[in-house]
């Protein structure tokens, strides 16, 4: 008899990152969820990947270069201003090198290095990767280490709207009978407002999308990147929630 073929569950950003660095009772949940399945996704969403957790790693290792101790780097971090999401990253990073060695400022700054070093082949070894419809050229930044012993990307991440790292627009245009679905139904609530508008914006004219745009853009992006024979896994239920039902994919929330 043939083998059944495994079911493919797309990951978003979300399901990654806590998969990796989440308590471990959500990575136990995780992983019985996702056990049965052939784990996939985008290049768009391993570049928001490293947007999020690997800038996070470079930063946190370029603390603690300055400072004398573990303790210092992470006060230090208690006093700068930073986004909750950005704190709780970092602080994620700090309890899983905690669970891997002791507190001594060497062993945590070869900790960080290596975890910058093999980013992908330590969090992403279990996971095929598509291309993205996007075709975003940030996915391929790679850090290294400058003269005084931090890390930085190389070429430098940045993608502006006169200065595209992508072919965000082309993708759009393809996307232009979902963009429209999608944009006449998702909820009228304030919390959608701003999305919804950028929507009709980019049904318009798909410049809109360029820079921080695309950004906003995200979810929907992942959405429309998932194969349509995929169930798309996120943690974020409150906003794939609503953009799945609309794209009519199948969606698992976490």
């Amino acid at each position: 008899m043939a083998c059944k073929a495994k079911q493919i569950a797309f990951l978003d950003t979300s399901v990654i990152v806590s998969k990796n660095f989440e308590n471990e009772n959500v990575k136990r949940k995780i992983h019985k969820a996702l056990e049965n399945f052939l784990k996939v996704t985008s290049t768009y969403v391993v570049m928001e990947f490293k947007r999020r957790v690997l800038k996070d790693l470079m930063y946190l290792h370029s603390i603690l270069l300055e400072e004398q101790s573990v303790g210092d780097a992470q006060r230090r971090l208690a006093n700068i201003s930073r986004s909750k999401r950005q704190l709780k990253m970092c602080f994620f990073i700090f309890a899983k090198i905690a669970d891997m060695s002791n507190q001594d400022r060497d062993m945590v700054l070869l900790r960080l290095e290596n975890m910058i070093r093999l980013f992908e082949s330590l969090y992403l070894h279990d996971v095929k990767i598509y291309e993205s419809g996007t075709k975003c050229e940030l996915v391929n930044r790679k850090p290294i280490k400058t003269d005084v012993g931090s890390y930085d990307f190389s070429p430098p991440w940045s993608c502006t709207r006169r200065i595209l790292q992508c072919y965000i627009e082309d993708f759009l245009k393809q996307n232009h009978r979902q963009i429209k679905s999608l944009s006449a139904c998702l909820p009228k609530d304030s919390a959608w407002k701003n999305h919804t508008r950028l929507l009709k914006k980019i049904l318009g004219d798909t410049s809109f999308a360029r820079g921080n745009n695309c950004m906003t853009l995200g979810d929907t992006i992942i959405a429309l990147d998932a194969p349509d024979n995929a169930v798309i896994y996120s943690t974020n239920k409150k906003d794939f929630g609503p953009i799945c039902r609309c794209l009519n994919r199948k969606f698992n929330p976490l």
